[in-house]
């Protein structure tokens, strides 16, 4: 199991088996799979000279530098649980303004959500895991995750812009009625019909396109 944070707090340590204080690696030190890491969480501190030590004499090493390998995991453990308690805090998602109690904190002290950029280029809108479930969709075209100001409706499906816009790309054929003279009738024609589904796609696409424009320009 990956821990990003877990592994930077290990490296600010000294070594625990010489005290060296530069060059610290995360040691995993408990068993695990084949061409696997073990879980983050069983690391301990060790410098680059001891890493390699241990790696090439793994079951001397403790004995030798006499370390209690997984009391130090414990201590290490407890150590990191009290510092995230210290380090948790109150924050609000700007989107949706749901509030997140006892969160973890950014490197640069900033609270941490869990949120997923909405996928549109350029949207600066962040969806965090809660209330943006309802402010948000899922394309039924790409999958990816937009906030509600980037999609379109049609047939039943939630689509983004993009998404939306394929589905003009070939155009339809005409099929207007011949009437008397030069007339035709174009209800029904998926091409001259200004209700046609292909014409209020178009439409829609097209209002979506011209206002991100003229947002571009105004920025």
């Amino acid at each position: 199991m990956r821990n990003k944070p877990y592994g930077r707090f290990i490296k600010r340590s000294p070594c625990v088996a010489c005290g060296a204080t530069r060059h610290i690696d995360r040691c995993h030190s408990r068993p695990h799979g084949l061409e696997q890491k073990a879980s983050d969480l069983k690391c301990i501190r060790r410098c680059r000279k001891r890493h390699d030590e241990k790696d090439n004499a793994p079951a001397h090493f403790a004995v030798v530098h006499n370390l209690d390998v997984q009391s130090l995991i414990e201590f290490f453990n407890h150590l990191w649980e009290l510092k995230q308690r210290e380090n948790r805090m109150t924050a609000t998602c700007t989107n949706c303004e749901t509030t997140f109690r006892h969160v973890d904190r950014n490197e640069d002290g900033s609270p941490y959500i869990e949120a997923t950029r909405c996928a549109h280029p350029g949207c600066e809108i962040y969806l965090c895991k809660a209330g943006c479930e309802h402010l948000s969709f899922a394309c039924d075209g790409c999958g990816l995750r937009f906030c509600e100001a980037h999609g379109l409706n049609f047939g039943g499906n939630r689509l983004c812009i993009a998404c939306a816009a394929e589905g003009l790309e070939l155009e339809p054929e005409c099929e207007c009625r011949q009437m008397d003279g030069d007339l035709s009738d174009a209800r029904g024609c998926p091409l001259h019909d200004p209700m046609s589904p292909w014409n209020v796609r178009l439409r829609a696409v097209t209002a979506a396109q011209q206002y991100e424009t003229r947002e571009k320009v105004i920025a």
